[in-house]
């Protein structure tokens, strides 16, 4: 039977007493994983961690047991392979070394190892091998037990100390220290599905789990279901968006799962990557299509909607002595969440190769947009719709309330920056929304970019609506007062989040 241990904390930032753990320190090998499977089917908590991770923090940690999993690396080769700090075997925690592990084992408490070309398994790669069914790793183990040796590197003298615990002829492929509790072998008893690679495979794993490393069985999934609700909720806050990616897999489904129990379901956003794969028109998640070649990327977001087009224009940006240009891409629903939608444009620039603006289209929702431009020369009409739309801003403006002071004030003898003051651009577009088809493009659109700046618009940030800067009543009546320009057939909204000083546009 386990004894019963004290509770733990480990340190990832969880205000609960967590079940039994073992660290698992990962050399590179591609049975890792295979080894966290089994022991976290016996309701034991694992973590993973790189072998050269500090003492300190394993014992802080406090770790119940510690497995090594080997690499096809040799302990003793002057092949690069990954580092170890030894001083874990004075931890006084019990130790099950695999493979790799093994032969650094026995290389730092004396032992060597050589060469050897097995010509003797069978027509499935399997070898007989004897085990001592007294040592507690084999306890209730048969002593004849088949497995692979998928190395030539084998231990030719075993480290003073140790005992053999499994051979193959009169080769040492198991040892063990008992009185310091640490066990290593050459084979791989979690090959293939559970105790399929070794007889009972399993049930040695069971052995070290249970009677050596005396872990408790409580790492239940009421209880991994509970540590990641808290975990989520302490990261997000009371007040955070999630944006979760679901490609139709196992994995981000569970998470974006998790992430709606977690948290409000306006604090989720999930979105569903149509790689061409999965179904077409999931009602629950967002949609978008895969590269900027699609005439329209699609987000559906919970209600309202919100969706997302490729206007044909693009933006004109600066990197370095470079110039570059991107694709813009415009959102458009019908109640815009500012915060979100500032949020969403930064997600987009991080994450969408080729895309270098995102605005805002104010109005009812655009199911497609333009795929040609309104004819326009720098003329008399353009010149006054231009001059018209500047006069409705800035007495839209003027007559709210002015910016308030962020408490700088410039030193008279000495100088500094002025209080930021609010500048927005005005842009006139040559784009035609709403259209009936087959009806030409005549009308335009104009794109507000408000931002604060104490350099006379050189720098600034973006200026977020509903903000004091730009109150929504102040910007409802500026745009109601664009639209009522002659020509004028949307208002768009600039969110990009990069410098102010890059605001020019390419046809």
């Amino acid at each position: 039977m386990a004894n019963t241990a004290p509770p733990v904390q480990v340190s990832n930032g969880l205000d609960e007493n967590l079940p039994d753990n073992i660290v698992i320190l990962d050399t590179g090998t591609q049975y890792g994983r295979a080894i966290d499977r089994v022991i976290r089917g016996f309701q034991v908590s694992t973590e993973f961690l790189h072998p050269n991770t500090p003492l300190d923090l394993i014992r802080k940690r406090r770790f119940k047991a510690i497995i090594i999993a080997g690499c096809h690396s040799n302990g003793y080769s002057n092949e690069a392979h990954p580092s170890l700090d030894q001083r874990i075997y004075s931890l006084g925690l019990p130790i099950l070394a695999v493979g790799y592990g093994m032969h650094l084992m026995n290389k730092y408490f004396g032992g060597t190892e050589r060469d050897i070309n097995l010509q003797c398994q069978d027509s499935v790669g399997q070898l007989k091998l004897t085990l001592d069914n007294k040592c507690p790793l084999f306890s209730q183990l048969k002593e004849f037990q088949n497995s692979r040796l998928n190395k030539v590197h084998l231990v030719s003298t075993v480290a003073k100390g140790f005992d053999v615990i499994a051979m193959f002829e009169k080769l040492v492929i198991g040892i063990a220290n008992r009185g310091k509790n640490i066990y290593g072998i050459q084979f791989h008893p979690d090959i293939g599905q559970l105790g399929t690679a070794v007889t009972n495979g399993v049930h040695m794993f069971r052995n070290f789990v249970y009677n050596i490393a005396r872990c408790n069985a409580t790492f239940t999934a009421q209880v991994k279901v509970n540590r990641c609700l808290s975990e989520i909720r302490k990261r997000v806050g009371s007040n955070g968006v999630v944006v979760v990616f679901v490609s139709g897999g196992f994995r981000s489904t569970v998470c974006a799962a998790l992430l709606s129990k977690a948290l409000p379901s306006n604090s989720v956003r999930p979105v569903h990557v149509d790689t061409g794969f999965e179904r077409r028109d999931h009602p629950y998640v967002q949609r978008i299509e895969s590269g900027l070649s699609a005439s329209v990327i699609s987000f559906l977001i919970g209600s309202p909607p919100l969706r997302s087009l490729l206007l044909p224009l693009t933006g004109l940006g600066c990197q370095g002595n470079q110039t570059l240009q991107g694709h813009v891409v415009a959102l458009t629903t019908a109640t815009p969440d500012w915060p979100l939608l500032f949020r969403f444009a930064k997600l987009i620039l991080n994450c969408v190769e080729g895309a270098d603006r995102v605005v805002y289209i104010f109005g009812d929702v655009i199911e497609e947009g333009p795929d040609d431009v309104t004819a326009t020369n720098i003329s008399p009409e353009s010149l006054n719709t231009l001059r018209l739309v500047e006069d409705v801003v800035a007495s839209a403006l003027l007559g709210g309330p002015p910016v308030p002071p962020l408490g700088r004030t410039p030193d008279p003898l000495l100088g500094g920056p002025p209080d930021p003051r609010l500048h927005t651009p005005v842009y006139l577009l040559p784009l035609h929304f709403d259209r009936v088809p087959y009806e030409p493009s005549c009308q335009r659109s104009i794109v507000l970019r408000p931002f604060l700046s104490s350099d006379c618009g050189a720098s600034g940030t973006p200026v977020l609506p509903g903000s004091s800067q730009l109150p929504l009543d102040v910007l409802a009546d500026l745009v109601s007062g664009i639209l009522a320009v002659p020509g004028i057939s949307r208002v768009i909204y600039d969110l990009s989040p990069k410098p102010v000083g890059v605001e020019d546009w390419v046809l």
